[in-house]
């Protein structure tokens, strides 16, 4: 690895997310992070923190990347995140817009001005070599959160831990979108299957861009 790429989910927990996003190829104006997150927030399980400011991402960039901490300036370089929905806008049950998304919020700060923001608007899925893309779940509510199991009174039905079981965990073949953002902007966006980069060929933007 040329250390280009910051991995903050745990080895041991996520062993195919940490290996499969380990091996993501970044270049000197490329950062690439991969970790969990949702709109609100992106989560450093390597620091046992979350990351909801551009200050935040900011210093954990700065501790983690080598190629940001010694950028020149902002202007030209790529952030991209591989968080699950970081890219989407936070909405209730209904679907119904009430914040922006974690990456517009980032782009639009003061760290990040001049910086391109590449996240994902559904979740982003692995396997043990690779990134997959960015898909819907294939049991899930309208805002993107998954559906879960019930009993007949209408509680969630948590595993042994607490933690809600999913009706469904597996990838639906719904893709997402990749979305790009800069200064607080969405300036364009990519098919979720597209493989994210600073420099898009003209079939990727072809083919893979949206309309």
């Amino acid at each position: 690895m040329e250390g280009l790429e910051v991995v903050l989910v745990n080895s041991e927990k996520d062993p195919v997310i940490h290996n499969s996003g380990s091996k993501i190829k970044d270049n000197n104006k490329m950062v690439t992070v991969v970790a969990h997150g949702n709109p609100k927030l992106i989560v450093d399980d390597k620091n046992g923190r979350n990351i909801t400011t551009g200050k935040a991402m900011d210093n954990m960039l700065t501790k983690e990347s080598d190629v940001w901490k010694n950028r020149e300036s902002n202007e030209g370089m790529t952030i991209v995140l591989y968080a699950c929905r970081v890219g989407c806008d936070l909405s209730d049950k209904d679907g119904k817009f009430i914040d922006e998304s974690l990456a517009q919020k980032l782009s639009s700060s003061e760290e990040f001005k001049g910086v391109e923001i590449i996240a994902p608007d559904e979740r982003t899925w692995f396997n043990s070599e690779n990134v997959l893309g960015t898909y819907q779940a294939s049991k899930q509510h309208s805002n993107g959160n998954y559906k879960y199991k019930r009993d007949a009174d209408g509680k969630i039905i948590r595993d042994k831990d607490g933690k809600p079981i999913r009706k469904d965990g597996s990838r639906s073949d719904k893709t997402g979108n990749w979305k790009v953002f800069k200064n607080g902007e969405e300036t364009k966006s990519y098919q979720g299957d597209w493989k994210p980069s600073n420099t898009p060929s003209w079939w990727e933007n072809l083919t893979k861009k949206n309309k």
